[in-house]
């Protein structure tokens, strides 16, 4: 935001992109150091033949999909909210959104260290995750309503920070769960299958909230129906996602 405000959108386009070429430097070394693991028959990939058949990873990538959805709606749309609806410059839109994603950020990285605690400690994995997942989706859904409620004062930062918090404490617990149901030999494709299908929302989220605010000149129906899908996902984690644990491969 600040980049764009001082000098254009084309520098922003051009610093991201040579400070991506950064991440080759760790990655390299990295790798550089890493062998090859021995594979034999017994540690064989299961294939996704076999994965796709099982009810749970269609409930989990519906579920990401959900989780996703409110999250895709807010990095399309809540800068030019923030902007066009609640009259904030450029600069000031973006010290709002970055609240946001370092709420994201601290809550899964805390929230994560919390659930392995849990665990640790005894308490049932699979219940706390899934417990996670039901009250992160509700806090997000409030937390969009919020922001869309929220007006220009200090409560709309509250909500946005909330908004972060739900987002990053969901996202840990869906990526758990999913090595809780695959197991190691199939986490990669039990994870890739899920991830596709879950940032479907990343397709579809844009085009209907856009329809939504083009037909009915306002963002509150985009905005409700982001907190709805979010809700639905809270109840879908909760009633629908079957009981955790290791699938049958062979």
């Amino acid at each position: 935001g600040l980049i764009t405000a001082s000098y254009g959108w084309r520098a922003m386009f051009l610093v991201f992109g040579l400070v991506t070429f950064l991440w080759l430097i760790p990655w390299t070394v990295v790798l550089g150091g890493l062998q090859p693991a021995r594979v034999g028959a017994e540690d064989d990939c299961g294939p996704v033949s076999g994965i796709v058949r099982h009810f749970s990873l269609w409930a989990m990538a519906a579920g990401h999909f959900t989780n996703n959805y409110g999250l895709y709606f807010l990095l399309t749309w809540l800068p030019l909210f923030l902007v066009q609806q609640r009259g904030f410059s450029i600069v000031q839109m973006s010290s709002l959104a970055t609240l946001s994603y370092v709420a994201q950020a601290a809550s899964a990285l805390i929230m994560g260290w919390i659930s392995d605690r849990w665990c640790a400690a005894g308490r049932p994995e699979a219940a706390i995750r899934r417990g996670m997942l039901v009250v992160c989706h509700l806090i997000f859904a409030v937390s969009i309503v919020g922001v869309l409620l929220g007006g220009t004062g200090g409560w709309l930062a509250v909500w946005l920070v909330l908004a972060g918090v739900g987002n990053g404490a969901g996202a840990l617990n869906m990526y758990a769960i999913a090595q809780m149901f695959a197991g190691p030999r199939a986490s990669g494709t039990w994870v890739g299958v899920q991830n596709g299908f879950g940032n479907v929302s990343g397709i579809v989220q844009p085009i209907v909230a856009g329809v939504i605010i083009d037909w009915s000149g306002s963002y509150a129906g985009a905005f409700w129906l982001a907190a709805g899908v979010s809700t639905f996902g809270a109840l879908w984690w909760a009633l629908v996602l079957p009981r955790i644990e290791p699938i049958e491969l062979d």
